[in-house]
């Protein structure tokens, strides 16, 4: 009997928590990478996120206001309980709820495209992760992951000879743009990694272009042209970065 992807992630979470990373264990399951890889990343995030420390005095007061509760001549009501207003615990629940959220949605969504229902649901999903991905090189990374979704979803919603709608297309370059703006922020061997992923996603979206160029309708040919320079453009932007990067390394003095 097949093994559902709910009791694969369970597996893997637990691993995960053992110490091993998401890469290592996706490699016994390639076929659910795609579903299964952002919800481990998620989870690792939120597992790395700081912890939040309750007010020593807050905690007190809240205690002492639970025991004024009369629990004879009324039911505590779980209203009650927020009303209490501790912040780690409505952080703590908040998280909780997304990463439930996640968990139950977006191994469905994954696949969607636009116009289909579950489609908003992966953007939402999408947005979530990027608000808990804190550190300059995460963000960069997901801003690559989302131009290569971009450009999934653009490649399997053009119909030969059919008008597109040219939305799809420009948001798959925009992320690569995205992800440009982190670079200054990362160190030597973060810009490297960087550089190594908008490159193969630049491949892959001027892979994309032409393929689509060779069968699209003649209104559309000037934007492919025109998303086409653009690739190029990014293309040259990482040549300059790279030999910036190189440059930096010969003429840095020894010892320094």
């Amino acid at each position: 009997m097949k093994q559902k992807i709910e009791e694969i992630l369970d597996v893997l979470l637990l691993e995960m928590e053992k110490g091993k990373s998401p890469d290592d264990l996706l490699r016994d399951y390639p076929q659910y990478a795609d579903e299964l890889g952002p919800l481990l990343q998620l989870a690792r995030n939120i597992a790395e996120m700081p912890k939040p420390v309750p007010d020593a005095k807050a905690v007190q007061s809240a205690i002492r206001r639970i025991q004024k509760v009369d629990v004879h001549g009324k039911r505590f009501d779980l209203r009650d309980f927020f009303r209490l207003s501790i912040l780690p615990v409505r952080i703590t629940a908040v998280l909780l709820f997304l990463f439930i959220f996640e968990v139950t949605t977006v191994s469905l969504s994954a696949r969607s495209l636009p116009g289909h229902f579950l489609y908003r649901v992966k953007r939402f999903a999408e947005n979530v992760q990027h608000t808990l991905t804190v550190d300059s090189e995460g963000k960069a990374r997901l801003h690559v992951v989302f131009a290569d979704r971009r450009t999934n979803e653009f490649y399997s919603s053009v119909e030969p000879g059919v008008e597109f709608d040219d939305g799809l297309m420009c948001e798959m370059l925009q992320e690569i743009e995205y992800a440009f703006e982190h670079i200054r922020d990362l160190n030597e061997e973060g810009r490297e990694r960087l550089i190594d992923l908008i490159h193969e996603c630049n491949l892959f979206q001027v892979e994309v272009l032409e393929r689509t160029k060779e069968h699209a309708c003649a209104c559309n040919i000037e934007k492919i042209e025109e998303a086409l320079r653009n690739c190029m453009d990014h293309r040259e932007c990482l040549e300059c970065i790279r030999a910036r990067l190189k440059y930096n390394n010969t003429e840095m003095p020894a010892g320094t």
